[in-house]
């Protein structure tokens, strides 16, 4: 899933991601640091399961570097 990061040019200093599905009780939520250049978001599951310490969420700059 690609999100933008809305707030045009004044970008905040944290964004916070809450995933829920429909039948897990243990949601996905992840604090991430904001940059200027910070404007999508991408999120990937690649297994049917995630444990609540596992991390699935990679923050890249506009031009798919990462921070």
């Amino acid at each position: 899933l690609k999100f933008f990061v809305p707030g045009g040019e004044a970008r905040s200093s944290a964004y916070r991601v809450l995933v829920r599905a429909q039948d897990d009780v243990i949601p996905f939520e992840k604090l991430i640091p904001g940059a200027p250049d910070l404007k999508t978001l991408f999120l990937q599951t690649d297994k049917s399961v995630y444990k609540p310490m596992d991390t699935d969420l990679l923050v890249t700059h506009e031009q798919g570097t990462l921070p």
